[in-house]
C-alpha cells in the first residue's frame, strides 16, 4: 500500500473518531405562536388590540408569515401594524401588513423579513398588532392563525406551536381599558440564559409565569407598575423596577437576577 493510500485511510479514520467524540446536541423546541390576550371580552363600539407573540425558544430566525381569520360579524380589523420581534437589536426591516377584507373576516399575507443576515433574532418579541372593533352586541370569535411559518437565516423553514385566541362581545355599561403589554425575559445576571418558572408580579396583584427561555408578557392597563421577580429559593428577588405603560403599546424590560450562594452544612447530631 502506498504512502498516499496510507495517509488517506489515517485521515478517514481520525475524521470518524472525532465525530464519534461529537456531543449530540439534542434539537431545539419548536418556536411558539400566540394570540395575546388569549381570552379577552369587550364591549360593542370598543376598538382594543391584540398582539401575536414570537418565541423562537433559541432559533435564530430571519422572517415569518401568516394568516388570520375571524367572525366578520363581530369584529373589523382596523389596521395591522408591525410588532418588535424583528427588529431586536436595531434590525431592518421590510413589512407587509397583509390584505384586510372584513367582508369574509379574514387578513391575508402578513409578512416580516430581516433586511441582511447580520442580526441573530432568537429572543421573544411581537411579531404583530392588531387593532380592531367590536361591532355587534354579543356573541364569540376565533382569532385563528393559518399558513403560520417561520425561517431561519438560512430560509429553512422551522417547526412551530401555535396557540390561536378569543375575542367574547357583549353588552355592557362598563368601558374597559386599552390593552398594553410589558414583556421581556427574566435572565440569571451572571451567564445571561433565561430562567423559566420567575413568578413576575406588577404591583403585587397582577403577575405571570416565565416560559422556557424565561420570556415574560402582562396584559395591562395604562398606568405605572412596580414590577417584582421572584425565583425562590435559588435567586434573590430584584429591586423594584417601576415601568409606565402610559402612551406605548408595549414596553419591553428584562430582569436580571442574582443567584444566591450555595454551601454544605454538617454537624453531628447527639443524645443530651
Amino acid at each position: 500500500m502506498s504512502i498516499i493510500k496510507i495517509t488517506r485511510l489515517i485521515i478517514i479514520v481520525v475524521l470518524i473518531i472525532l465525530l464519534l467524540l461529537l456531543p449530540v446536541l439534542p434539537p431545539l423546541p419548536p418556536a411558539q405562536v400566540t394570540v395575546l390576550p388569549s381570552n379577552q371580552t369587550f364591549a360593542p363600539d370598543e376598538t382594543f388590540e391584540l398582539a401575536i407573540l414570537i418565541d423562537p425558544m433559541g432559533t435564530n430566525i430571519a422572517g415569518a408569515k401568516l394568516n388570520l381569520a375571524f367572525n366578520r360579524d363581530l369584529l373589523k380589523v382596523n389596521k395591522i401594524t408591525e410588532g418588535n420581534l424583528l427588529k431586536q437589536n436595531g434590525a431592518n426591516t421590510f413589512f407587509n401588513s397583509g390584505v384586510v377584507n372584513n367582508s369574509e373576516g379574514t387578513v391575508i399575507n402578513i409578512f416580516g423579513t430581516l433586511l441582511g443576515n447580520n442580526n441573530n433574532i432568537s429572543n421573544p418579541g411581537i411579531f404583530i398588532l392588531i387593532n380592531l372593533t367590536a361591532i355587534n352586541s354579543s356573541g364569540s370569535s376565533g382569532i385563528n392563525l393559518s399558513k403560520v411559518e417561520i425561517c431561519d437565516q438560512n430560509g429553512v423553514l422551522i417547526a412551530l406551536n401555535v396557540t390561536n385566541g378569543t375575542i367574547n362581545t357583549k353588552m355592557t355599561a362598563t368601558v374597559l381599558p386599552e390593552i398594553l403589554f410589558i414583556n421581556g425575559t427574566v435572565m440569571d445576571s451572571i451567564n445571561k440564559t433565561g430562567i423559566s418558572g420567575v413568578t413576575v408580579t406588577a404591583n403585587s396583584s397582577l403577575f405571570t409565569t416565565t416560559n422556557e427561555s424565561g420570556f415574560y408578557s402582562l396584559a395591562l392597563s395604562a398606568d405605572t407598575y412596580d414590577l417584582t421577580a421572584k425565583f425562590d429559593p435559588v435567586y434573590y428577588s430584584n429591586n423594584t423596577i417601576t415601568i409606565s405603560t402610559i402612551g406605548r403599546e408595549v414596553v419591553v424590560q428584562d430582569i436580571n437576577l442574582i443567584k444566591k450562594s450555595t454551601g454544605t452544612i454538617t454537624g453531628s447530631v447527639m443524645n443530651s
